[in-house]
């Protein structure tokens, strides 16, 4: 009787270890496991592989294997394509006790980092600049924040275009980046204000004529101010020999004109001048007449005076 109740009690603790067991590696199998956690576990003393979605840890398996150490080929990958090729699928119930997960659906999307502030930054040189920062997050990962690698060369005592770098990468290996651009301007330094050269003022110049010294009565001759007159705005002509021809014939009837013209002239001032001195002359005979009819009456009354005074006496 006590033999058969000591029986039970084994049997009873048995099964519970059993059914322990069985619920954590039911447990087990069905946690996701990234490829890229797998891809850490790559030696014969710590393999993990990807059989046909499944994730096992063959570390202890790999001293049973009956190929010996060449299961390691498959340790740290996605085993399915080689495991397959040379074991029938039934075989992979020899191993199901080594299933610790199954393979998370990969992973494509990166990461998404959001810039503190604006993405362009203006300062001036001398001016203190303390970058923002940015943060990270991911669908899979979540907040990676604290993985961001930034590369910040902003110098602001030197002018100049400085570019930040921001860069994060999840689990599955999707890399993100971002940047911010940092613009450090010099001042500029107002120029001096020049200071005005005083223009003298020009004093009139005395034109002949002007002023008291007589000539025009006083009145002021314009002078004409040089490089103004009309001969300077006149544009050189083109030298052409016809016209040149041209030039002198027209000059030259221009003169047998003025020829012509000043002997119609003098012939005319010949006839007046002949003209004038006829009167003239006819002038001085009329008055020689004249004189010489008032001497007439005076000898004339002379003589009566005389024969007058001749018969007084007597």
């Amino acid at each position: 009787m006590k033999n058969t109740t000591k029986l039970s009690a084994v049997v009873l603790s048995a099964l519970v270890l059993v059914g322990i067991f069985s619920f954590v590696t039911a447990a087990n199998t069905t946690t996701p496991i990234s490829l890229s956690e797998v891809s850490q576990h790559n030696s014969r003393t710590d393999c993990w592989s990807v059989i046909d979605g499944k994730v096992y840890d063959l570390t202890d398996y790999v001293s049973n294997h009956p190929g010996g150490s060449s299961v390691s080929v498959i340790c740290g990958i996605d085993g399915t394509y080689i495991f397959d090729g040379q074991h029938p699928s039934s075989y992979l119930g020899l191993i199901s006790s080594y299933q610790i997960g199954v393979l998370a659906v990969q992973d494509t999307t990166a990461p998404l980092i959001t810039l503190i502030g604006s993405k362009t930054i203006n300062i001036n040189v001398g001016d203190s600049y303390t970058d923002s920062g940015a943060t990270a997050s991911d669908n899979v990962d979540g907040d990676l924040t604290s993985e961001i690698i930034t590369v910040n060369p902003v110098d602001s005592e030197i002018a100049g275009n400085y570019l930040i770098r921001y860069e994060v990468s999840d689990s599955s290996g999707n890399k993100a980046t971002a940047s911010r651009n940092v613009i450090v301007t010099a001042i500029a330094e107002p120029e001096p204000t020049p200071t005005p050269t005083p223009t003298p003022n020009p004093q009139p110049e005395e034109t002949p004529g002007s002023g008291d010294s007589g000539g025009n009565g006083g009145n002021d001759v314009p002078q004409e101010s040089p490089g103004n007159s009309d001969d300077d705005n006149q544009e050189t002509p083109v030298y052409d020999e016809d016209d040149d021809e041209d030039d002198r014939e027209s000059r030259s009837d221009d003169n047998d004109d003025r020829e012509d013209s000043s002997e119609d002239s003098d012939e005319e001032e010949h006839e007046q001048s002949s003209s004038e001195n006829s009167k003239d002359e006819d002038d001085d005979n009329n008055d020689r007449e004249s004189d010489s009819k008032e001497s007439g009456r005076g000898d004339n009354e002379r003589d009566d005076d005389r024969e007058n005074n001749h018969e007084d006496e007597d």
